[in-house]
This record gives C-alpha cells, sequence and structure tokens, in this order.
C-alpha cells in the first residue's frame, strides 16, 4: 500500500484540521492516507511547547520510520519536519498545502518558500491563498483542493427573523468587533435581535466581552464557547444571518459550512469569500457598515427575498466535490 500523511501541528477546531481529520485512516484502491500531528493536546494550553524541539525530533523521528510516499505539510510548523525529511530523503515527495492568504510572521514566510521550493506540488484552499503567499509560484505547480468537507442538510425553512450567529474562533483576524457594531445598529431597530457566538477564544474573548457591555448588549450577545460541530448545528437552526466580518480569511470555511445550511451570510469579501458570494444574489457583502445594516434590515421586512436567496446559498456548493474527492484525486496524480 502506498502511504500519503498530512501531517499538522496538532488537533483542533480550525478548518485546517477538521478537513485533515476528514480524511484520516481513507483507503482507496492502492493507497492508504493517514493524519499524524507534531504536539499533544496540551499544546493548545501551554503555548511553550509548540516550540520545544523534542517534538519537532519526535515527529520526524517517526516519519522516517514510517517512510511515507507522499507527506503533505499544513503550517509553518508542519513545514520544519517536512524540510528535513525531504533532505534525508530526497525521493520522498513533499506536498505544501496552504490553507491562509497571509504569512504570520517572517519565520513562517521563510519556511512556506523555503518547503514550497522543495515540494511536487503546492495544494492551496483557493486562488487567493496561493496567489497572496506565493505570486512567483508556476501554475502547473499549484493546484486548488475543496473545502467542502461533508454535505449538509439545508435547516428548515422558517420566517425571517434577527438572529445572528457565528462560529469560529474568538481573534481579532475574525473581525468581531465590527460585526458587533452592525448588530447593534441592527438591534437598535429591533430589540429582539439576538447574535449567538461559537468559539474557543483566542486572544479577543475579554476585549469583545468589554464591547458588549459598553453598548449594552449582555443580554443579546451570547458567548457560547467552543462546541462539536452537531452542537453548532443546533445552535446555527435558531438563527436566519451568518455574521463575520474577518480582516483576513483563506477559504473561509465556516462561511460555506454556514451556506450549505441555508443562513443568509453577512460576510466582508475577503480571501476566497470574494469570489463564492454575490450580494443580493447568495449574500450581503459588507463593504460599508451603514450600508450593511440598511440591507439586513430591508431583508428582514421581505421574507420572499431572504428565502430566495438563502436556497441560493445552499445551492452555491450542492455541486461542488467533497475535500476527501479532491485530496484523493490530487494524491493520485501525485503518484503517477
Amino acid at each position: 500500500m502506498l502511504k500519503v500523511i498530512h501531517l499538522i501541528p496538532h488537533k483542533g477546531i480550525g478548518g485546517v484540521e477538521r478537513a485533515a481529520e476528514s480524511m484520516r485512516s481513507e483507503s482507496v484502491s492502492n493507497f492508504i492516507f493517514n493524519v499524524e500531528v507534531i504536539f499533544p493536546p496540551t499544546s493548545e494550553m501551554n503555548k511553550w511547547l509548540l516550540w520545544n524541539p523534542f517534538y519537532f525530533i519526535c515527529a520526524a523521528e517517526h516519519l522516517w520510520q514510517i517512510q511515507p510516499d507522499i507527506l503533505i505539510v499544513s503550517l509553518w510548523r508542519a513545514c520544519v519536519v517536512g524540510i528535513v525529511l525531504k533532505l534525508l530523503r530526497p525521493h520522498l515527495k513533499l506536498v505544501l498545502f496552504l490553507h491562509f492568504p497571509r504569512n504570520v510572521h517572517l519565520l513562517d514566510r521563510f519556511l512556506t518558500w523555503f518547503a514550497a521550493r522543495l515540494s511536487y506540488k503546492v495544494l492551496a484552499d483557493s486562488s487567493a491563498t496561493l496567489s497572496l503567499r506565493l505570486p512567483a509560484l508556476p501554475k502547473s505547480k499549484g493546484r486548488l483542493i475543496s473545502f467542502v468537507t461533508e454535505r449538509i442538510p439545508v435547516l428548515p425553512s422558517r420566517h425571517v427573523h434577527p438572529v445572528f450567529v457565528f462560529w469560529g474562533r474568538i481573534h481579532k483576524q475574525k473581525g468581531l468587533d465590527r460585526a458587533l457594531r452592525i448588530f447593534s445598529a441592527v438591534h437598535a431597530k429591533h430589540q429582539s435581535a439576538t447574535f449567538l457566538i461559537i468559539g474557543p477564544d483566542k486572544g479577543d474573548l475579554v476585549r469583545l466581552k468589554g464591547l458588549v457591555n459598553s453598548m449594552n448588549l449582555r443580554e443579546f450577545v451570547h458567548f457560547l464557547g467552543g462546541m462539536d460541530f452537531c452542537s453548532i448545528q443546533h445552535v446555527a437552526s435558531r438563527a436566519s444571518f451568518y455574521l463575520q466580518t474577518s480582516l483576513l480569511e483563506g477559504m473561509g470555511m465556516s462561511v460555506v459550512e454556514a451556506m450549505q445550511m441555508g443562513l443568509l451570510p453577512v460576510v466582508t469579501p475577503v480571501g476566497e469569500i470574494a469570489n463564492f458570494t454575490c450580494h443580493g444574489e447568495n449574500a450581503l457583502v459588507v463593504i460599508d457598515d451603514s450600508a450593511a445594516v440598511t440591507d439586513v434590515l430591508s431583508i428582514l421586512e421581505e421574507n420572499p427575498t431572504y428565502q430566495m436567496m438563502r436556497e441560493k446559498a445552499a445551492a452555491t456548493w450542492s455541486e461542488k466535490p467533497l475535500y476527501n474527492v479532491s485530496m484523493l484525486d490530487a494524491c493520485r496524480e501525485f503518484l503517477l
């Protein structure tokens, strides 16, 4: 059996980790696909562990023993291990997988560039990620991977109401302060409006709670913490809108999931989101905050328009290939 390993730093709730886990132990024809991690679960609670060279060495040694035919690396810490193994085993087919349109820091930029130079192919979750991270990469070396990890059923149809939901990391990158300002303006017109925010704190929760308090919205904005996806779907069934005003995104996996459910996305046109949303058709695209508020208030008064748009949002993804199919097709190409 030909072995394909996808190496990620650690398990988590992000799009990278969830997509990778959806392929765990996927066996097709003559090869098997597995996911390996560098760090133990405790690394999410102790950030110093993420810099401990012991774990990098252990991961490299473990993969050396496995001897994968293809090694896919996601995020810069995985690049460290991938680069070492490629230098030690020149015949290894190293594949870099990019998930975000911007380098986090200079070390990320260097390791991404170096890994790309050594890689057989470079995968990306979106064309925006590929072009922004590696603008000089030959087109023949890049390949897009679908980030539709599963077919999510459309939520039952109901009359539009002012309930908003978000799920993802509570991080400054997600621009939740802007989302709260938009929600506050809607709430001023609809006192029953609520905003349900799902996700683990990644450094911005205290600031956002302070902002909610200053806006006198404590009874209407609920921070629900991290949840598994089944629980997210249950909470999302109460909402009509998915509100996400990110500063940066790659694919925007939560937006994809929300659209499949039939929630109407109110989103900023960042990353690939700009390419799969069309204002007034399958989404409300946020350019100007006051205009976004006006659009939401208008939709709340026009239930037929809302129903048409939510149907178009769900239909956007109905014919797209699943992540596992897209990844397996790519691996077959790599092995030719």
